[in-house]
C-alpha cells in the first residue's frame, strides 16, 4: 500500500500544541508522552481534508467528521518509516468509542514527516483484530504498555482516488463517501 507522505512545518506543531489542554488525555498508551504526536496526527489530517465538508469539533469519542463520518484519529511515532507489517493498535480502554472510522497516521519521533497509512471502519477493525496483552513482546521487540487490539498496517484500507483541490493541491477520496 502507498501511504501519503507529508513534511510538517513549524506552523502545524504550533497549532498542535495549541489543540489541547495537555496531560488530561484518559487511557493514553504512552501515559501522555505520545500527546503532542497525537495532536500533530489529527492537524494534518484536518488539512489534508480541509476542503471534505469538514467539522473539526473533537469529542472524547472522535476527533472530527468527514462528510459527516466520525473519524477518530490513531497516531503512532517512530524513528523509522512505516512498513505494512508495522502493528495498528487500539488500547482495550478506547473500545467503547462512539465512531465510524480509524485513520491510522504515523510521526517521524524528530517530527520531520507525518505519513497517512490509511483507514478501516471500527466494526471491521474490530472484526479482524488481534488482542494482546499487556507485556506481550512482539519478534521486533515491541512490548505492549496495555492491553489492545491490533492489526497490521496492510490491513487498512488505503485512499482510492485523487482529484484537484479549489484553490492547491490535492484532495483525497474515499470509498465509503
Amino acid at each position: 500500500m502507498t501511504f501519503i507522505r507529508r513534511n510538517i512545518t513549524q506552523q502545524q506543531l504550533e497549532r498542535a500544541r495549541n489543540l489541547y489542554d495537555f496531560h488530561n488525555i484518559r487511557n493514553s498508551i504512552m501515559s501522555g508522552a505520545g500527546e503532542l504526536f497525537g495532536a500533530v496526527g489529527e492537524i494534518l489530517v484536518r488539512d489534508i481534508f480541509e476542503f471534505d465538508n469538514l467539522d473539526t469539533r473533537s469529542t472524547r469519542n472522535f476527533d472530527l467528521k468527514i462528510n459527516s463520518r466520525r473519524v477518530d484519529v490513531k497516531t503512532s511515532k517512530g524513528y523509522s518509516h512505516p512498513h505494512n507489517s508495522n502493528n495498528c493498535k487500539i488500547p482495550e480502554t478506547q473500545t467503547k468509542q462512539d465512531t465510524d472510522f480509524y485513520f491510522f497516521t504515523h510521526i517521524l519521533h524528530d517530527f520531520s514527516a507525518f505519513y497517512l497509512l490509511g483507514y478501516i471502519s471500527k466494526r471491521r477493525f474490530f472484526e479482524d483484530a488481534l488482542f494482546r496483552k499487556k507485556g506481550e513482546i512482539e519478534p521486533d521487540g515491541f512490548r505492549f504498555r496495555c492491553n489492545c487490539y491490533t492489526i497490521k498496517v496492510g490491513q487498512l484500507q488505503g485512499f482510492t482516488k485523487i482529484r484537484p483541490r479549489p484553490r492547491a493541491g490535492t484532495q483525497l477520496f474515499f470509498n465509503f463517501f
